[in-house]
């Protein structure tokens, strides 16, 4: 199980620091394009980084409410990604 929760963790903490910062330039203005495409703006990007990077964290936190939060976090992030694309 720490092993997927380290997976996990370090996949959504790189994903929303990107979208939150803009640290790797072409990802970022990749992604960027994406929202644009569908039909969201920079500050949606941001919120979602955050996001991501809350439910990264919380999730190591499996003996109170903010582990399931941050995976119900990142479940919702990941559904929404998934409902983006197929559209």
């Amino acid at each position: 199980m720490i092993v997927i929760i380290a997976l996990l963790s370090a996949f959504f903490l790189f994903a929303g620091s990107i979208k939150l910062y803009g640290w790797q330039k072409f990802i970022f203005e990749t992604q960027l394009a994406m929202f644009v495409k569908y039909g969201l703006n920079r500050r949606i990007m941001a919120l979602v980084g955050l996001v991501e990077l809350f439910g990264a964290v919380a999730i190591w936190d499996r003996s109170s409410w903010l582990g399931p939060l941050g995976a119900l976090a990142l479940l919702g992030t990941s559904f929404g990604a998934i409902v983006c694309h197929l559209v």
